[in-house]
């Protein structure tokens, strides 16, 4: 179902006249959105790695 949407959408966004197409996406997501973005013919142009801090119990305090 995501690729046909996916599809469907790219193909509507070409039709208005549309030549590039990007995203970020989650490389770690366990749903498989990467390999469902690279079979759309999306590739890797770049990686980002982001730290982000716990807060609650045992996180940062105020």
């Amino acid at each position: 179902m995501a690729s046909a949407l996916l599809a469907h959408a790219l193909a509507e966004f070409r039709a208005q006249g549309y030549h590039r197409a990007g995203l970020s996406v989650d490389a770690g997501n366990t749903t498989g959105a990467l390999k469902v973005y690279t079979r759309a013919g999306f590739a890797v142009e770049r990686r980002v790695t982001a730290y982000v801090p716990s807060i609650g119990e045992g996180g940062p305090t105020r």
